[in-house]
């Protein structure tokens, strides 16, 4: 008999951790993708470090439309950020399938959803983002470039779209 109540406490705590992730971390991604019509097909989640550290996110993709560019990946990051920016987190996590391959600290995190919120400009806050970027082991993903506008920029760029490419689309 008392199985049936350890059986019942661990769904009831199942439910509760799922029902936790989904109002506090899912449902804010999920009614910003449903605006957009790439972000409607595109498979991704947000959810609790671990399903129960409400001091991490970890954005995860795990299937993009055949059409859904860089830009679009971007677009559905800056509109989460924007949604969640009222909420103080500790870090965020980049993953594909789980795998975390970025993190970013929550300050930065939620610098990015005001500066989305308030209409700063997209490249601006594409450009500058990978130099926000943390690997897993905690070491800088990306160099912070000086000099000429036109100079960095370029460096910029190429850091986003290598970003790209190590977050998920290697894996795709």
């Amino acid at each position: 008999m008392a199985w049936k109540w350890i059986a019942a406490a661990l769904v009831s705590a199942g439910m509760a951790v799922g029902g936790y992730n989904f109002v506090s971390a899912e449902n804010p991604l999920r009614q910003s993708l449903a605006e957009d019509p790439v972000g409607k097909r595109a498979s991704i989640y947000a959810y609790h470090q671990y399903g129960v550290n409400p001091s991490s996110i970890v954005f995860d993709i795990w299937d993009l439309p055949y059409d859904a560019s860089a830009a679009d990946v971007t677009r559905f990051l800056f509109d989460y950020a924007a949604s969640v920016r009222e909420r103080r987190f500790d870090k965020v996590y980049f993953a594909y399938h789980g795998k975390a391959k970025f993190v970013m600290s929550g300050v930065d995190f939620r610098e990015l959803g005001d500066e989305r919120n308030f209409g700063q400009n997209p490249l601006f806050l594409s450009r500058t983002l990978p130099e926000k970027l943390r690997l897993p082991d905690g070491r800088a993903a990306y160099d912070t470039w000086t000099g000429g506008l036109l100079g960095v920029s370029m460096k910029q760029m190429q850091d986003f779209i290598d970003m790209h490419r190590k977050w998920y689309l290697d894996d795709m």
